[in-house]
């Protein structure tokens, strides 16, 4: 791997795959293997990607995904109420 290829790692990893005309939206280091191969005709493993990266100071980790219907915010407001009291109130004898 030359060093031209690790900077040509870090430019492609830090751009989004679809601004590259890729039919995805997140990369991979399977992604990132391929694409680079394809585009510098050097052929390495996806863990070799990920150490380069990690070297160059990036971590590719999975996306965290957030739902913010409001519908989903009341739901979850609703459920993180605590349980009511009646038990104590009328034990079962």
């Amino acid at each position: 791997m030359t060093e031209e290829y690790r900077e040509l790692l870090v430019e492609v990893v830090r751009r989004r795959p679809r601004s590259l005309g890729l039919p995805f939206s997140l990369w991979t280091l399977r992604r990132l293997a391929e694409h680079m191969a394809e585009r510098t005709g050097i052929r390495v493993e996806y863990e070799t990607v990920r150490v380069h990266l990690k070297e160059a100071g990036i971590v590719l980790s999975r996306p965290q995904h957030t739902i913010t219907s409001p519908e989903y915010a009341l739901k979850k407001r609703r459920s993180k109420k605590p349980a009511t009291l009646t038990a104590l109130i009328h034990p079962v004898t």
